[in-house]
């Protein structure tokens, strides 16, 4: 399966009238929609192409500040229920593998509480035929956030998350387990009246066990990202990220640079470009991705 764009312009004639419709509310939405194309290609010529559709709607209306555009939901805290749907289409070696991915989740948060929680789902399957033979893998995923705000645009989130795989080629079967423990720490600053800089830093340890290996496979990785924003409309960041294993088998670094533009304050794109850095290969790995917004 190709992805083409007329995706986006059907999307685009859909969502029109209800953009019309809301614009006197436009401080204030309760929905947003999203979707996404994501281009993933490497020096070799493998590739990843991905399709996501999400949707994110609050209990209560969120309602603009002084802030940028972007953090609304960060700074004004509102319960919320989100899903989405991806297409996956890889182009390995000349073989193709095509897949979805359907997610759920929720949350719960609130300005006169600083403790917030979220629980996400998500399942996902490929296929293909390789060599003949036709080839299939599920994930399962099931992630559990804990998080505190230590003032009105600061917070910190503690996440636990478990994917079980299972996969079948012919008459072969196998099955593992990736456990990922995590810790990330967010805050929005005031530069001027109308300048903010937002600066985030992560963690992450992750444990993969296979059935068919006695002993499992762990990894760390290290993340930084700063958005500028020289208005509320417009933000521009950067980031970096240091993948390492524990048996020092594999590592890579990555780049990553990202506008997002309100068009409207209900309207907004985003253009992002990552380059990714693999410590055993000369092939690096170059990810665009387009996204549009819609609040409602």
């Amino acid at each position: 399966m190709k992805i083409k764009i007329h995706y986006t312009l059907i999307y685009l004639c859909i969502l029109f009238p209800l953009i019309l419709q809301n614009a006197q509310a436009e401080n204030q939405y309760q929905h947003e929609i999203t979707s996404s194309i994501t281009d993933h290609s490497t020096d070799s010529g493998a590739s990843t192409k991905l399709f996501v559709v999400a949707i994110q709607s609050f209990l209560k209306p969120i309602i603009g500040g002084d802030y940028p555009m972007a953090e609304s939901a960060f700074v004004e805290r509102q319960p919320y229920l989100a899903a989405a749907y991806a297409r996956i289409n890889r182009e390995i070696f000349d073989e193709e593998i095509n897949g979805n991915l359907y997610l759920l989740g929720g949350g719960y948060a609130n300005n006169n509480f600083p403790i917030f929680v979220d629980i996400v789902y998500s399942k996902s399957k490929e296929t293909a035929e390789i060599n003949g033979d036709d080839l299939e893998q599920e994930f399962t995923t099931k992630e559990f956030n804990l998080g505190v705000y230590f003032t009105d645009f600061s917070a910190i989130k503690f996440t636990y998350g478990i994917q079980d795989a299972e996969a079948s080629n012919g008459s072969r079967s196998s099955s593992g387990k990736r456990e990922n423990f995590s810790a990330s720490v967010k805050s929005l600053f005031k530069i001027t009246n109308s300048n903010y800089l937002n600066l985030e830093l992560e963690g992450n340890y992750n444990i993969d066990s296979d059935e068919d290996y006695v002993e499992d496979y762990k990894s760390k990785s290290y993340a930084a990202k700063a958005d500028y924003y020289p208005s509320k409309s417009l933000g521009i960041g950067l980031g970096g990220e240091i993948f390492k294993s524990d048996n020092d088998i594999s590592g890579a670094k990555s780049v990553k640079f990202r506008v997002r533009n309100f068009i409207t304050p209900l309207v907004s794109v985003m253009l992002e470009f990552e380059n990714v850095m693999l410590d055993d290969s000369d092939s690096d790995i170059q990810v665009f991705t387009f996204g549009f917004f819609v609040r409602l």
